[in-house]
């Protein structure tokens, strides 16, 4: 198994390291977030993990590092949102906000694209079984490969819906990108139980 991973990590550098799929990316995208912090701030990250960052929560002794999570559209920033609570934590829905970013970054590498419907497997991720579970060691293996060359990465959405998510890696971000906070609104939304 690990002579797999290794095999797999080894094809992901020699193709991230060529540069073919990384360039500018500019558009606007949407967070779901806390209240407690800013729409283009990663800090909740810093606290637990996700499918792409590395938080304190992790107690390998592996480096650690924040990601801030965006999508493409609103409609996916809430149906992540949806997708991600669990059962006993739906309290956490009236302490959200959905904000909208202006976002200008000078190196983004793309692994969304689409064919019959479904997300490629780019880089050899099938991110269907991604999705899936909560066994995040390639998709972490992953960012860490990226976070050496890139900003950001374009990802597919586990929503299934296609525009995807932009994964901001803030603490890569070159000197002349940007992200500027459009506009925040608070979600009233209740999750009532039966």
């Amino acid at each position: 198994m690990a002579d797999d991973i290794d095999a797999w990590l080894n094809l992901v550098s020699e193709a991230i390291s060529t540069d073919k799929h990384i360039g500018p990316w500019s558009g606007f995208v949407w967070p779901t977030h806390s209240r407690r912090y800013r729409a283009d701030s990663s800090e909740g990250s810093k606290r637990y993990s996700g499918r792409f960052n590395r938080g304190l929560d992790d107690n390998s002794n592996t480096t650690r590092w924040p990601a801030l999570y965006t999508a493409c559209s609103a409609l996916i920033a809430l149906s992540e949102t949806v997708r991600n609570i669990q059962n006993g934590h739906a309290n956490r829905l009236s302490n959200l906000r959905l904000s909208s970013l202006e976002v200008h970054l000078d190196r983004v590498l793309s692994a969304h694209a689409f064919t019959n419907g479904k997300p490629q497997q780019l880089f050899g991720i099938d991110f269907d079984r991604q999705c899936e579970g909560s066994d995040y060691h390639a998709t972490h293996e992953f960012a860490r490969l990226v976070r050496d060359r890139a900003e950001g990465m374009l990802v597919p959405s586990c929503s299934g819906l296609h525009q995807g998510n932009l994964i901001i890696f803030s603490d890569r971000m070159a000197a002349d990108s940007v992200i500027n906070v459009v506009e925040s609104i608070n979600l009233s939304l209740v999750k009532w139980e039966p």
